[in-house]
């Protein structure tokens, strides 16, 4: 008896455990998952085959807990699985995988590069209490109301510069036909009013086409400097044209106008892309033509 030993049972760790290999985009491996259940036997297969259908599937119960754990895994790193989500092809290959031996799974990378979208706000006559935001349009005219009275009619007017540029001027309603059958004094008062209240409504619209405010990019989370910003806004952003608005002579007839707003690169600060960012601009108050 003396001369026998005892034969040493090796159990393997991970014989009811399936081994899930995350595997980056260049082929090796990023992490390694150990996953089971309560149920899980040696050997056996993870999922169940359909006897309709070649995919294998996973009970939901498993199917949700292996996402959730991939997740958790690949939180905050440069990888993800698509959408975050297992695709159908990803779920077959983890449903045919056996307890005790081990699937991978293939990661793409996170496009990290976001925009800091460009917020455009006016100042006018550099009145940097009073800021306002400008809003974009892509019609020609401005699309702003502008409500007034003509002389001493007690009936509100609300226009639009598109809905001035639409009007018939040989129309008796039309804004055109209306300033020229006024006498000169109240038609001079009347046209100056209009005038100014027009051009206030087009400065704080910007014509939108061709405009681009989401291509200032960079890592997502990293800072940018005001130097950084402003030679971007400067290169791509330096002005903004108004929608057209109607301005009137002083015998009521109309021609249409654009103001030029102009970047205030003086106003410029650093951020974190991912995160909105503001564009000042200027341009002078209206000031009635001599």
């Amino acid at each position: 008896m003396g001369g026998l030993t005892q034969n040493q049972v090796i159990v393997n760790p991970d014989a009811k455990n399936l081994t899930i290999n995350l595997i980056k985009p260049d082929g090796t491996t990023f992490k390694t998952i150990k996953w089971t259940t309560a149920t899980a036997v040696a050997g056996q297969t993870v999922g169940t085959s359909q006897s309709n259908n070649a995919q294998w599937i996973l009970n939901s119960n498993d199917q949700a807990d292996i996402q959730t754990q991939i997740n958790t895994q690949l939180s905050g790193s440069s990888y993800q699985i698509a959408d975050n989500k297992l695709s159908a092809s990803q779920i077959d290959n983890i449903a045919r995988g056996t307890f005790g031996g081990q699937v991978n799974i293939q990661l793409t990378a996170v496009n990290t590069t976001v925009p800091s979208i460009i917020n455009p706000q006016i100042a006018i006559d550099g009145n940097f209490r009073e800021m306002e935001p400008l809003t974009g349009v892509d019609s020609e005219y401005g699309t702003a109301k502008v409500t007034f009275k003509l002389g001493d009619q007690s009936k509100e007017i609300q226009l639009s510069a598109g809905d001035v540029a639409a009007q018939k001027e040989s129309d008796k309603d039309s804004l055109v036909y209306q300033l020229k059958h006024m006498d000169g004094t109240a038609r001079k008062a009347a046209v100056e009013q209009i005038n100014a209240d027009f051009y206030n409504a087009a400065i704080k619209q910007y014509s939108s086409k061709g405009v681009v405010l989401d291509k200032f990019v960079g890592t997502k989370g990293s800072t940018y400097s005001a130097a950084e910003l402003g030679t971007y806004l400067n290169d791509n952003l330096s002005t903004l044209t108004t929608p057209k608005y109607p301005s009137f002579d002083a015998d009521g007839n109309v021609t249409y106008k654009t103001v030029t707003l102009h970047l205030l690169m003086g106003d410029i600060f650093g951020g974190t892309y991912g995160t909105p960012t503001g564009a000042l601009y200027v341009c002078d108050a209206y000031k009635p033509e001599a």
